[in-house]
């Protein structure tokens, strides 16, 4: 028998904002897995990404080299339904990504 299977996957975002601006935007929401995540006046260098899943394991790991304004890309397609935290090096609080399938 053959089954066609038809994924779907929301990502809900909850954004960090350090005063009065936001240092990291990720979108789109919904998302077929593959996320923009776009920074604003980013200070450090090289910038460390991090993706953790629900039980703290590292599950996503990337160094861009690049300060000030920039878009990075990740596809989180591969993972399992879950909630997710993104870090990065100029943050102590992680941003919670909820990764759903449909």
């Amino acid at each position: 028998e053959n089954r066609d299977i038809h994924k779907e996957w929301i990502i809900n975002v909850h954004y960090a904002k350090n005063d009065s601006f936001e240092e990291l935007k990720i979108y789109p929401n919904p998302t077929n897995g593959r996320i923009n995540m776009q920074f604003r006046n980013i200070l450090t260098f090289p910038t460390r990404i991090d993706i953790f899943n629900n039980l703290g394991k590292k599950v996503y790991m990337e160094m861009i080299s690049k300060t000030g304004n920039f878009t990075a890309e990740a596809n989180l397609s591969a993972f399992p339904t879950g909630i997710y935290l993104v870090k990065y090096s100029q943050t102590m609080k992680p941003l919670t990504i909820i990764l759903k399938e449909h």
